[in-house]
Formats: structure tokens, C-alpha cells, sequence
């Protein structure tokens, strides 16, 4: 799935005030290149809690191991979109993005330049690699502040960010509808495009019957 942002569209304080301020009074959003270890320690429970259920209902793994994490939140290529509660002073959300699509070498560069040429070259498509609430938070506006985040980034000449979400996402949570509701309530222009999809298919063999003779057992002969 992609949102594209167009360009010239009304700014954030225009379009949506009232949720902009929810947002700041509510969450507070960092971004960082590189974490330290005490830092990505930190993270990892928001992480992995909030994709444990995916191990079940996706075929694709959407859980990294934990060295893959770590790697990856100490990649200077890749922003870290960390969202905090307020009121209790704890982590809400994390998500990661980025314009240099060498740093996810499983998402192809050639796809997104061919479609977007100009924005391409300008480093205005953008891939969001996850985006991580545990349970706790589901539900709740912490995701308002990464998108509101991820459409800011185009500014007044607009861009191009994508995210992949799987079948279970897509149709028990909603989650493609919501994204592009969130997108345009901070950026009216924004519309959403269904990209590529990959679809698992399962082929179940069953056992071969057994052949006549052995299911009766072996033949008894008799002599007169």
C-alpha cells in the first residue's frame, strides 16, 4: 500500500488543529538514527509484543530475531519514530522509515523509481517498515503521531510513503483504511494506492490409498 501526498496541500495546523493537539498534549514523539544498547533494550518487549500474534496469523515472518532489531536500530540510514505515553511514561509505539531503500534490500528500489521518477531522485518515497503498537495500545491515537509524522515529511511538495500489511492486518483491523483516514485528517490531499501483493498458496497432498492386495492381507492357499 502507498499514501501519496500531494503537492500545495493545506498544512497540518490547517487541516486538523484539534487532533494536533490531542496528539501533543497526549504522546510525545522522538527521532532517532542510532539507539544505544540500553535503548534498543528498552524497545525490544514494544516490538516483539506487539507482532507475537502475527506469528500465528501471517505466513511471512513479521517478528525480527532479536539481532536482526539490534542491527537495525543502530542503521543510520533508517529513522526510528518512538512514541512515549505521557501519562505513564512508557513506551506507546515504534516505527521505522526510510528513503534509502539499500537499507531494506528485501523491498525493490526499481519498483518504487519507475512509478515515482521524480520523487525518487528527490528522496521523496519513503518505506515504512513497520509500525509496532503493542496491545496495550491498539486502539488508541498513538498511531495518529507517526503518521502525522511520516506525511509531514514531504512538506509543501508532497512525497510517497509505503508500508506492506499483511491479510490479517488488512481485513480484521482495518488497518489500510486507517492509515489513509489518518493521512488526510493532517494532510487533505493525501490518497491511498493498492500496490503489489504476495499470496501464499498450500498444497496438501494426501496419502495414496493402499493397494487392494495389501489391504486384504496376504492370500491363504489350501492343498487337497
Amino acid at each position: 500500500m502507498s499514501l501519496i501526498m500531494t503537492e500545495s496541500a493545506p498544512s497540518l495546523t490547517q487541516s486538523s488543529p484539534s487532533l494536533a493537539t490531542a496528539l501533543d498534549d497526549d504522546w510525545e514523539l522522538t527521532i532517532a538514527l542510532s539507539l544505544a544498547p540500553d535503548a534498543i533494550d528498552a524497545l525490544w518487549p514494544t516490538y516483539r509484543d506487539a507482532f507475537d500474534d502475527l506469528q500465528t496469523q501471517a505466513a511471512q515472518r513479521h517478528l525480527m530475531t532479536r539481532s536482526e532489531f539490534d542491527q537495525l536500530m543502530t542503521d543510520e540510514r533508517v529513522d526510528k519514530i518512538v512514541i512515549r505515553d505521557r501519562r505513564l511514561d512508557r513506551v506507546a509505539a515504534l516505527s521505522i522509515m526510510t528513503n534509502h531503500f539499500d537499507a531494506v534490500p528485501l523491498v525493490s528500489a526499481e519498483y518504487f523509481r519507475a512509478r515515482w521518477p521524480r520523487e525518487f531522485e528527490d528522496g521523496r518515497v519513503w518505506y515504512v517498515g513497520f509500525v509496532a503498537i503493542p496491545p496495550a495500545y491498539q486502539g488508541s491515537r498513538a498511531i495518529g503521531s507517526i503518521i502525522r509524522h511520516v506525511v509531514e515529511q514531504g512538506g509543501s511538495r508532497g512525497g510517497v510513503f509505503a508500508v506492506d500489511i499483511c491479510d490479517h492486518n488488512a481485513e480484521v483491523h482495518r488497518l489500510p483504511e486507517a492509515i489513509a483516514r489518518l493521512g488526510r485528517a493532517f494532510h487533505p490531499g493525501v490518497r491511498s494506492t493498492r500496490l503489489d501483493a504476495q499470496v501464499y498458496w498450500a498444497y496438501e497432498v494426501p496419502p495414496r490409498p493402499e493397494p487392494a492386495s495389501t489391504r486384504s492381507g496376504p492370500s491363504q492357499s489350501s492343498s487337497h
